[in-house]
């Protein structure tokens, strides 16, 4: 199960895009990634995440400063 939240988001239900600023983060069972900015398409489930990005799971964390993960194939 899939859920995000941010400071500001915005859902464009037309293309089924989700636009997450300030404190954004997405997680799904066992993962999360946080940043400053995710940008999320909800059909192909890859998002783009933009600064203080940190993507984490039970044995392991990675930082970087842009991340582009695809949510179906990890």
């Amino acid at each position: 199960q899939l859920h995000f939240s941010a400071d500001k988001q915005y859902w464009d239900r037309k293309t089924n895009r989700v636009d997450l600023f300030g404190h954004a983060i997405v997680t799904q069972p066992s993962e999360s990634l946080n940043a400053d900015e995710i940008h999320l398409d909800l059909n192909s489930k890859v998002l783009d995440a933009v600064g203080n990005c940190i993507y984490m799971t039970s044995d392991s964390t990675i930082y970087g400063r842009e991340m582009h993960y695809n949510l179906n194939t990890h």
